[in-house]
């Protein structure tokens, strides 16, 4: 397609395997960013706050309507933000709702219910942290994808809020989900025999649980991984030094670091306890498998 040789550069072209070779190793600063914030976007969501909120905040539905609006938009809102607390979030937002459902007595489809929970968060996932803006966003990644000539032309990066906070953009991503939305929902199943529990109740609850807060104290480690003072101490040094970015720089310098330390800060301050943060870190790692 681009006429490149495959094997053996020449004067003014760069063969396709000299370029594998040469810029295999620029995908390892984004690799470790895009880790990074699925992990810490994956704890944020877990976090016994955010659980918590969530779960009084999916009681207010009070039809079938209600709560596939409520799920989608919710969803679709946390997954623009960041994707990984909006794919992680809408897990635990659906089954809290299906929780509510079951006691209101309302019918709700799991599977089509679920399925298009995911479908609306996955397409509002081009906010902020979608790999593409992530991309622009790491210095000199999008120079090392070109040749010199284009790369002249080219700044050292984009900042997200320069590509993702678009009007354009945003307008076609909320229509977009809009009609996919309505779309769905007509084709929800409507015929009572068409119903099944997917899911018993509590199952769901078991699989929203928060992590244990009892504090064990008995020893100096067990103190130190359950004091509070040191998670909020650590969360706020890091949220300060991001606010303390954003004030000096502005949005335009606000890059896919300084969002990956914002949430870090969140994490440790909403955990509250290292302890608590290991753990949801530890059960997150398992969500960048494919990084």
């Amino acid at each position: 397609l681009t006429g490149a040789p495959l094997i053996t550069s020449t004067e003014n072209q760069l063969s396709i395997v000299d370029s594998i070779g040469q810029n295999f190793w620029n995908l390892l600063a984004f690799s470790m960013q895009m880790c990074l914030a699925s992990i810490l976007g994956t704890v944020v969501a877990k976090s016994p706050p955010a659980s918590k909120i969530l779960g009084k905040a999916c009681a207010v539905p009070n039809s079938v309507l209600a709560c596939y609006l409520f799920s989608c938009i919710l969803s679709g809102a946390l997954s623009w933000i960041h994707w990984a607390v909006g794919w992680f979030g809408c897990i635990v937002i659906a089954k809290q709702i299906m929780v509510q459902a079951h006691n209101k007595g309302l019918k709700i489809h799991t599977p089509h219910f679920v399925a298009t929970t995911f479908i609306i968060c996955l397409m509002m996932g081009q906010g902020p942290s979608a790999s593409q803006i992530a991309f622009g966003a790491t210095p000199g990644y999008l120079k090392s994808l070109v040749d010199p000539s284009t790369a002249s032309g080219l700044k050292d990066y984009y900042t997200i809020i320069e590509v993702a906070c678009q009007p354009k953009a945003i307008i076609t991503e909320l229509l977009a989900a809009a009609l996919m939305f309505i779309l769905l929902y007509k084709m929800r199943p409507k015929e009572d025999a068409k119903f099944f529990d997917g899911m018993t109740k509590e199952r769901l609850i078991d699989y929203t649980a928060t992590p244990d807060l009892s504090a064990d104290k008995s020893t100096l480690a067990k103190r130190l991984s359950n004091s509070a003072v040191i998670g909020v101490l650590m969360g706020g040094l890091f949220l300060v030094y991001a606010i303390k970015g954003l004030i000096t720089k502005g949005f335009a310098g606000f890059g896919i670091n300084e969002f990956n330390m914002i949430l870090f800060g969140l994490c440790l301050v909403l955990c509250l306890r290292p302890r608590i943060f290991g753990e949801l870190f530890k059960e997150s790692v398992t969500s960048v498998w494919g990084f």
